[in-house]
Protein backbone atom coordinates (compact mmCIF):
# COMPACT_ATOMS: atom_id res chain seq x y z
CA UNK A 1 0.00 0.00 0.00
CA UNK A 2 1.38 3.40 -1.01
CA UNK A 3 1.38 5.91 1.84
CA UNK A 4 1.43 9.66 1.20
CA UNK A 5 2.61 12.23 3.73
CA UNK A 6 3.96 15.78 3.89
CA UNK A 7 7.25 17.07 5.27
CA UNK A 8 8.88 20.46 5.34
CA UNK A 9 12.35 20.33 3.90
CA UNK A 10 15.10 21.45 1.55
CA UNK A 11 16.43 20.08 -1.71
CA UNK A 12 20.10 19.26 -1.22
CA UNK A 13 21.05 17.55 -4.49
CA UNK A 14 19.50 16.72 -7.86
CA UNK A 15 20.39 13.90 -10.25
CA UNK A 16 18.65 14.02 -13.65
CA UNK A 17 17.23 10.61 -14.61
CA UNK A 18 15.38 11.32 -17.85
CA UNK A 19 14.48 14.40 -19.83
CA UNK A 20 11.86 15.51 -17.30
CA UNK A 21 12.50 13.22 -14.28
CA UNK A 22 15.03 13.56 -11.48
CA UNK A 23 16.10 11.98 -8.21
CA UNK A 24 16.29 14.51 -5.39
CA UNK A 25 18.15 14.26 -2.11
CA UNK A 26 15.96 16.00 0.46
CA UNK A 27 16.58 16.98 4.05
CA UNK A 28 13.24 16.86 5.84
CA UNK A 29 11.81 17.83 9.18
CA UNK A 30 11.14 14.65 11.11
CA UNK A 31 12.32 12.05 8.58
CA UNK A 32 15.95 13.03 8.08
CA UNK A 33 17.50 12.85 4.62
CA UNK A 34 15.98 10.74 1.87
CA UNK A 35 16.10 10.27 -1.88
CA UNK A 36 12.85 10.78 -3.78
CA UNK A 37 12.05 10.36 -7.47
CA UNK A 38 10.32 13.42 -8.93
CA UNK A 39 8.60 12.33 -12.14
CA UNK A 40 7.81 15.20 -14.46
CA UNK A 41 9.89 17.64 -12.39
CA UNK A 42 10.90 19.68 -15.44
CA UNK A 43 7.49 19.45 -17.09
CA UNK A 44 4.72 19.77 -14.49
CA UNK A 45 4.25 23.39 -13.42
CA UNK A 46 1.19 22.45 -11.42
CA UNK A 47 2.92 19.96 -9.10
CA UNK A 48 6.35 21.65 -9.16
CA UNK A 49 5.87 25.38 -9.80
CA UNK A 50 9.28 26.88 -10.45
CA UNK A 51 10.86 23.41 -10.16
CA UNK A 52 12.46 22.49 -6.79
CA UNK A 53 15.34 24.84 -6.11
CA UNK A 54 18.21 24.83 -3.67
CA UNK A 55 18.14 27.15 -0.63
CA UNK A 56 14.35 27.09 -0.57
CA UNK A 57 12.09 25.76 2.17
CA UNK A 58 9.27 23.61 0.79
CA UNK A 59 6.35 21.57 1.95
CA UNK A 60 6.97 18.29 0.15
CA UNK A 61 4.22 15.83 -0.71
CA UNK A 62 5.88 12.42 -0.60
CA UNK A 63 4.71 8.89 -1.27
CA UNK A 64 6.33 5.72 0.02
CA UNK A 65 6.29 3.15 -2.76
CA UNK A 66 5.44 -0.55 -2.33
CA UNK A 67 8.88 -1.74 -3.32
CA UNK A 68 10.61 0.78 -1.07
CA UNK A 69 11.86 4.24 -1.80
CA UNK A 70 9.95 7.48 -2.17
CA UNK A 71 8.29 9.52 -4.88
CA UNK A 72 7.94 13.29 -4.71
CA UNK A 73 4.48 14.13 -6.02
CA UNK A 74 4.34 17.82 -5.18
CA UNK A 75 6.22 20.73 -3.64
CA UNK A 76 4.87 24.01 -2.26
CA UNK A 77 7.33 26.85 -1.72
CA UNK A 78 7.22 28.19 1.84
CA UNK A 79 10.25 30.47 1.98
CA UNK A 80 13.20 31.33 -0.24
CA UNK A 81 16.75 31.83 1.01
CA UNK A 82 18.08 32.20 -2.53
CA UNK A 83 19.43 35.68 -1.79
CA UNK A 84 22.23 33.90 0.09
CA UNK A 85 23.53 32.61 -3.25
CA UNK A 86 24.38 36.20 -4.23
CA UNK A 87 26.86 36.45 -1.33
CA UNK A 88 29.51 33.80 -1.80
CA UNK A 89 30.57 33.34 1.84
CA UNK A 90 26.96 33.01 3.00
CA UNK A 91 26.25 30.58 0.18
CA UNK A 92 29.20 28.39 1.19
CA UNK A 93 28.21 28.51 4.87
CA UNK A 94 24.61 27.55 4.01
CA UNK A 95 25.74 24.78 1.67
CA UNK A 96 28.04 23.43 4.39
CA UNK A 97 25.21 23.43 6.94
CA UNK A 98 22.86 21.58 4.59
CA UNK A 99 25.53 19.01 3.76
CA UNK A 100 26.40 18.16 7.36
CA UNK A 101 22.81 17.79 8.58
CA UNK A 102 22.05 15.58 5.58
CA UNK A 103 25.09 13.44 6.35
CA UNK A 104 24.35 13.04 10.07
CA UNK A 105 20.58 12.53 9.85
CA UNK A 106 19.80 9.62 7.52
CA UNK A 107 16.33 8.40 6.66
CA UNK A 108 13.91 7.85 9.57
CA UNK A 109 16.14 9.62 12.12
CA UNK A 110 14.20 12.23 14.10
CA UNK A 111 15.52 15.52 12.73
CA UNK A 112 12.95 17.95 14.12
CA UNK A 113 15.25 19.61 16.68
CA UNK A 114 18.16 20.14 14.30
CA UNK A 115 15.79 21.21 11.51
CA UNK A 116 14.57 24.10 13.67
CA UNK A 117 18.18 25.06 14.29
CA UNK A 118 18.94 24.92 10.59
CA UNK A 119 16.11 27.39 9.96
CA UNK A 120 17.48 29.69 12.69
CA UNK A 121 20.92 29.52 11.07
CA UNK A 122 19.61 30.41 7.61
CA UNK A 123 17.54 33.26 9.07
CA UNK A 124 20.70 34.50 10.80
CA UNK A 125 22.58 34.46 7.50
CA UNK A 126 19.70 36.25 5.77
CA UNK A 127 20.10 39.04 8.31
CA UNK A 128 23.83 39.21 7.47
CA UNK A 129 24.84 37.84 10.85
CA UNK A 130 28.40 36.77 11.59
CA UNK A 131 29.32 33.45 9.97
CA UNK A 132 32.05 31.90 12.22
CA UNK A 133 30.17 32.11 15.56
CA UNK A 134 26.97 30.87 13.92
CA UNK A 135 28.73 27.84 12.44
CA UNK A 136 30.31 27.08 15.83
CA UNK A 137 26.80 27.15 17.32
CA UNK A 138 25.56 24.76 14.63
CA UNK A 139 28.53 22.39 14.86
CA UNK A 140 28.26 22.25 18.64
CA UNK A 141 24.51 21.68 18.36
CA UNK A 142 25.18 18.67 16.15
CA UNK A 143 27.72 17.33 18.63
CA UNK A 144 25.25 17.75 21.48
CA UNK A 145 22.56 15.90 19.55
CA UNK A 146 25.09 13.11 18.91
CA UNK A 147 25.66 12.65 22.64
CA UNK A 148 28.73 14.83 23.14
CA UNK A 149 28.34 16.72 26.40
CA UNK A 150 31.10 17.26 28.96
CA UNK A 151 30.66 16.81 32.68
CA UNK A 152 31.31 20.15 34.29
CA UNK A 153 31.47 19.05 37.93
CA UNK A 154 33.97 16.18 37.73
CA UNK A 155 36.77 14.70 35.63
CA UNK A 156 35.43 12.48 32.82
CA UNK A 157 38.35 10.06 33.33
CA UNK A 158 38.76 9.50 37.08
CA UNK A 159 35.48 10.99 38.27
CA UNK A 160 37.22 13.21 40.80
CA UNK A 161 36.35 16.83 41.38
CA UNK A 162 38.26 19.75 39.89
CA UNK A 163 40.61 21.76 42.07
CA UNK A 164 39.96 25.29 40.87
CA UNK A 165 38.74 26.45 37.48
CA UNK A 166 41.73 25.26 35.43
CA UNK A 167 40.76 22.13 33.46
CA UNK A 168 41.89 20.26 30.35
CA UNK A 169 39.66 19.68 27.33
CA UNK A 170 40.00 16.67 25.05
CA UNK A 171 40.26 17.91 21.45
CA UNK A 172 38.45 14.89 20.02
CA UNK A 173 35.37 14.65 22.24
CA UNK A 174 35.46 17.90 24.30
CA UNK A 175 35.45 16.02 27.62
CA UNK A 176 36.97 17.81 30.63
CA UNK A 177 39.76 16.29 32.70
CA UNK A 178 41.64 17.23 35.84
CA UNK A 179 45.37 17.99 35.93
CA UNK A 180 46.13 14.42 37.07
CA UNK A 181 44.53 12.86 33.98
CA UNK A 182 45.65 15.25 31.25
CA UNK A 183 48.02 14.03 28.54
CA UNK A 184 50.22 16.37 26.56
CA UNK A 185 49.38 16.77 22.88
CA UNK A 186 45.77 15.63 23.27
CA UNK A 187 44.27 18.32 25.50
CA UNK A 188 44.14 22.09 25.72
CA UNK A 189 44.16 24.06 28.94
CA UNK A 190 40.97 26.01 29.50
CA UNK A 191 38.80 27.71 32.10
CA UNK A 192 35.86 25.68 33.36
CA UNK A 193 33.64 28.74 33.84
CA UNK A 194 34.22 29.77 30.22
CA UNK A 195 33.34 26.29 29.00
CA UNK A 196 30.11 26.32 31.00
CA UNK A 197 29.22 29.76 29.59
CA UNK A 198 29.98 28.62 26.04
CA UNK A 199 27.75 25.56 26.35
CA UNK A 200 24.94 27.65 27.82
CA UNK A 201 25.09 29.90 24.76
CA UNK A 202 25.07 26.87 22.45
CA UNK A 203 21.97 25.45 24.11
CA UNK A 204 20.07 28.61 23.17
CA UNK A 205 17.25 27.98 20.68
CA UNK A 206 18.51 30.79 18.44
CA UNK A 207 21.93 31.78 17.15
CA UNK A 208 23.40 33.85 20.01
CA UNK A 209 24.22 37.47 19.30
CA UNK A 210 26.55 39.80 21.12
CA UNK A 211 30.23 40.04 21.87
CA UNK A 212 30.22 37.58 24.79
CA UNK A 213 29.37 34.63 22.57
CA UNK A 214 31.50 35.92 19.70
CA UNK A 215 34.60 36.01 21.92
CA UNK A 216 33.94 32.53 23.30
CA UNK A 217 33.34 31.20 19.78
CA UNK A 218 36.62 32.71 18.64
CA UNK A 219 38.42 30.97 21.51
CA UNK A 220 36.74 27.56 21.28
CA UNK A 221 35.65 27.51 17.63
CA UNK A 222 38.71 25.65 16.34
CA UNK A 223 38.58 22.90 18.94
CA UNK A 224 34.81 22.51 18.40
CA UNK A 225 35.33 22.23 14.65
CA UNK A 226 38.13 19.72 15.16
CA UNK A 227 35.89 17.55 17.34
CA UNK A 228 33.01 17.92 14.90
CA UNK A 229 35.08 16.97 11.85
CA UNK A 230 36.44 14.00 13.80
CA UNK A 231 32.81 12.95 14.34
CA UNK A 232 31.89 13.66 10.70
CA UNK A 233 34.87 11.78 9.29
CA UNK A 234 35.75 14.04 6.34
CA UNK A 235 36.28 17.68 5.34
CA UNK A 236 33.31 19.06 3.36
CA UNK A 237 34.26 20.92 0.20
CA UNK A 238 32.18 24.00 1.06
CA UNK A 239 33.94 24.33 4.42
CA UNK A 240 37.35 24.01 2.77
CA UNK A 241 36.44 26.82 0.35
CA UNK A 242 35.11 28.93 3.22
CA UNK A 243 38.31 28.47 5.22
CA UNK A 244 40.41 29.37 2.16
CA UNK A 245 38.51 32.67 1.87
CA UNK A 246 39.01 33.40 5.58
CA UNK A 247 42.74 32.75 5.36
Amino acid sequence: MNVSFTRRGFRVREVVRKESDASLLLFTEGSGSLWAVARGLKRSRKRFPGSVRKLCLYEFLLRREKGGGFSLTGARLLKSYEELATRYEYYLASDYALEIVTKLYPENVDSRWIFRRLLCLLDHFSEKGRIPPALSWMEMSLLLDSGYFPRFDSCSSCGGGFSGDKVYMNKQNLSLLCNKCEKKGVFIVTDRNEVVAFFEFVRSDEVPHGDDFRLLAEKYGKVVRGAFLHRLGYLPRALKSLENIAS
